[in-house]
């Protein structure tokens, strides 16, 4: 009799214009496949939680199978997806791989946080056994907090957050005169001190401070920004134009305040995507990509502050206007960056994990 293989239920609610994405979530279901995983897919659309889990026949026939010992459901913890999982609890499912993102651990936003203490209390009083993944800067707060919210069998495992895609290679035309931030422009990413510091020690000097991201049309940044010299606010890159856009620029800036990491960690696709580059980049002190570049000291070409003080931020941005591209050494970072957090790094590590 021939031995049943193991199903994997891959569930996330990607937008269909998540491009990068989604070149990153086919990678992981073509690694289920190359583990020894039979894998279906559930995609939920992000209209209203209600829509979502209503209209998805085979999300709601998924509590109807019968599930193996070595079947497995696999899912990224979005808003929508954590209650969705807490359906899936009550089906026949044992195990339960979730990747933890600023969604679950944010206790800023009630809407998000209730839903996602709501849906921990289902796999608690089931007594299912999680598997919660994510970067490493999420670990302290992830065993202190959610795995216990979880119950039964909860663990933690690291995945540090990788690159979607590889960097650009480096130019060799001189940057363009500017400093760039590229993200959304919520409250902790600092773009507030990032504007007061430009106003008060950068304007008229020939550079220009850009800002990028989804939300900055018509934002409360673009209104404040309009006042001040040498201030572009624009709107979002496609995913394939940030590499060379980043490799262009003079210095990159994620300007993060201590708050979130001090409640409950930072961990940021930006700083990972800047370091990739070879050129100088602004953070915060404690961002968890600084682990992986400590090996290379001065090398690494990274300037901080300590999330609060505007004093050091001024600071360390003129040291990396002062600094500049060096040659050996950015590249050397970029290599680094590109072996731990590629792509290909982040599914190796996953495959160790899903083999445990």
């Amino acid at each position: 009799m021939t031995s049943r293989q193991p199903l994997a239920v891959f569930l996330d609610d990607l937008p269909a214009d998540a491009t990068g994405a989604l070149k990153h979530r086919s990678r992981k279901v073509g690694l289920l496949g190359s583990v020894g995983y039979r894998v279906m897919e559930v995609r939920l659309s992000r209209g209203s939680l209600r829509t979502s889990l209503g209209n998805d026949r085979r999300l709601l026939g998924l509590l109807r199978h019968d599930f193996g010992p070595d079947d497995i459901v696999y899912a990224r913890a979005s808003r929508l997806l954590l209650p969705a999982l807490a359906l899936l609890s009550r089906s026949s499912a044992r195990r339960f791989f979730i990747e933890v993102n600023g969604y679950v651990v944010d206790e800023g936003s009630p809407y998000a946080y209730h839903l996602a203490r709501r849906s921990m209390a289902f796999f608690r009083r089931k007594g299912r056994a999680v598997t919660l993944l994510g970067d490493h800067a999420y670990k302290r707060y992830a065993e202190e907090r959610l795995v216990p919210r979880f119950g039964g069998t909860a663990t933690w495992r690291s995945l540090p957050l990788g690159l979607q895609d590889l960097p650009a290679p480096p130019s060799e035309e001189p940057p363009q005169p500017r400093v760039a931030f590229v993200g959304s422009l919520q409250a902790w990413q600092g773009v507030d001190d990032l504007l007061a510091v430009w106003d008060d020690g950068f304007a008229g000097s020939g550079r220009v401070l850009e800002i990028r991201g989804p939300d900055a049309r018509g934002s409360e940044v673009e209104r404040r920004a309009s006042g001040l010299d040498d201030v572009r606010v624009l709107g979002p890159l496609e995913p394939e134009e940030v590499p060379s856009y980043l490799e262009r620029s003079e210095v990159l800036v994620a300007p993060y305040v201590a708050e979130r990491h001090e409640r409950w960690g930072l961990s940021s696709l930006k700083t990972v995507q800047y370091a990739a580059t070879t050129r100088p980049i602004v953070t915060y002190a404690r961002d968890s990509i600084l682990c992986d570049l400590q090996p290379l000291g001065e090398r690494a070409l990274a300037f901080t502050w300590d999330g609060r003080d505007r004093g050091l931020l001024a600071e360390a941005i003129a040291a990396a206007l002062a600094a500049g591209s060096s040659g050996r050494r950015a590249t050397e970072r970029a290599e680094l960056v590109r072996v731990r957090r590629g792509p290909e790094a982040q599914l190796e590590q996953l495959a160790s994990i899903l083999r445990a």
